[in-house]
């Protein structure tokens, strides 16, 4: 027995750790450091509801009443309703991805034709947060299926839109946008559609359950 200790010891001092081994039947299980575990950034989407009211923009027509008054319908103004999808990237949710899609409308007070100015708004822009609440983004909108309606009591006529840069500055789910914008008529001729108003956004997350 002897022996064994002092072959023991020899093997200690010529491979360290080794008796101790020997001396621990029972394994040891070590687990990882939670803050040194993967910090890839989380990735989450939203289903996105929301409109706008905005003012801007050229008149594409001036409507003339009974009464003598006259009203302008102008190209960047309109209310729009929109859906589309959100992407929330990194840890602390600062970085987003928006895009949208809608139809952006505005009519008269005529009560004798249906007179309006409609269009297909396509936004993307990626968003950055300030805060807690604060938050702007940048990208670029277009504008699809311009098209005015005279009610059947003068010309109807239809546009072609730009690629635009857009901006906003929000606070939660409300925001400040600002988009310069140009429409080009049948016969070339362009048009000022900028328009400035307040946005609504509602993003619709799953509930983890």
């Amino acid at each position: 027995m002897k022996y064994f200790f002092f072959i023991s010891f020899l093997l200690g001092l010529i491979f360290p750790g080794s008796t101790s081994m020997a001396q621990s039947p029972n394994p040891v299980m070590t687990t990882a450091d939670p803050s040194r575990m993967d910090n890839a950034p989380a990735k989450r989407a939203a289903f996105l509801l929301g409109g706008a009211l905005e003012l801007g923009g050229d008149a594409v027509a001036v409507v003339d009443f009974q009464d003598g008054s006259k009203q302008k319908v102008n190209a960047g103004q309109g209310g729009t309703f929109f859906a589309g999808g959100e992407w929330t990237l990194g840890k602390e949710d600062k970085w987003g991805i928006r895009a949208t899609m809608g139809i952006k409308y505005v009519t008269t007070k005529a009560t004798n034709a249906n007179i309006t100015l409609t269009r297909i708004p396509i936004r993307i822009t990626g968003l950055r947060q300030l805060g807690k609440k604060w938050w702007i983004a940048a990208g670029a909108v277009t504008h699809q299926a311009i098209r005015f309606n005279a009610g059947g009591i003068g010309q109807d006529l239809t546009f072609t839109g730009t690629v635009s840069p857009t901006i906003e500055l929000g606070y939660s789910g409300v925001s400040f946008v600002f988009t310069p914008m140009t429409y080009k008529d049948e016969t070339g001729a362009s048009n000022k559609a900028g328009s400035a108003g307040l946005a609504f956004n509602v993003p619709v997350r799953r509930r983890k359950r």
